[in-house]
């Protein structure tokens, strides 16, 4: 870790629950102050899945160093450029290949996430990346995938929010506008839980699930369940018991 004015007030013992998560689900976490010019934090699986060393990390402090020190291990020479990018503008979700030391290509789905205080002002943006098993079927690992960067970024979420007291923003007009039983569901997603395990807490079948999942998604005018609680942390709405 390192000394910055922007950096999030994590304390030891939260540091050490964010990296059991990563080796929990053999994922890399990491956090970049609000301008994203600087590493803030990166897990230590950063060493285990992308064989780097993570000090290395920390001695890049410009945008030219970081653009530099990205194309080295990604196989897209505009990936940093691209990432910054859809970071800032709230493009979430993306795909990229990073160079293994063995000269092999791996996929990677990377998620990230503003943590805005009341106001909504930006204090840092953090993700979580994982790589996407070559094996079976392309697009159902995806999927796979960014299910559990569903579970993750929520998990992840929390542990970042614990050092503040964060006001929550006023619910959405959108909220009002779900059913009793859409807003139980709503609650049971950012409660973490899949589509299958809503069913059964609730003793419905899966295909109503998925069908009131699809009309809250299209209340609160999102594509996905991804976009839905990206929207949700946003908001600050995760650490409500809505």
């Amino acid at each position: 870790m390192i000394e910055n004015k922007d950096m999030h007030p994590l304390e030891t013992r939260f540091i050490a629950e964010i990296e059991m998560l990563a080796e929990k689900h053999q994922c890399l976490i990491w956090a970049m102050n609000k301008t994203f010019t600087q590493e803030l934090f990166v897990s230590s699986t950063f060493k285990t899945l992308w064989e780097r060393e993570v000090p290395s990390i920390y001695r890049n402090k410009t945008f030219e160093e970081w653009d530099s020190y990205a194309n080295n291990i990604m196989g897209d020479d505009k990936i940093w450029i691209k990432l910054s990018k859809r970071i800032c503008n709230k493009k979430n979700t993306d795909l990229y290949y990073i160079k293994k030391l063995d000269g092999s290509n791996q996929l990677v789905m990377d998620r990230s996430f503003p943590l805005n205080d009341a106001e909504g002002n930006c204090l840092i943006y953090a993700g979580v990346a994982k790589f996407i098993p070559s094996s079976g079927s392309l697009h159902n690992e995806q999927k796979k995938i960014s299910d559990e960067l569903d579970c993750l970024c929520l998990d992840y979420y929390r542990l970042l929010i614990l050092p503040y007291s964060l006001r929550t923003h006023n619910k959405s007009i959108f909220y009002s506008k779900l059913t009793l039983q859409q807003k139980t569901i709503f609650k049971y997603i950012l409660s973490n839980l899949m589509a299958k395990e809503i069913a059964k807490k609730m003793n419905l079948s899966f295909r109503t699930i998925e069908f009131h999942i699809n009309s809250i998604k299209k209340i609160f005018r999102v594509k996905s369940k991804s976009e839905l609680i990206s929207l949700a942390i946003e908001k600050n709405w995760v650490c409500v018991n809505l």
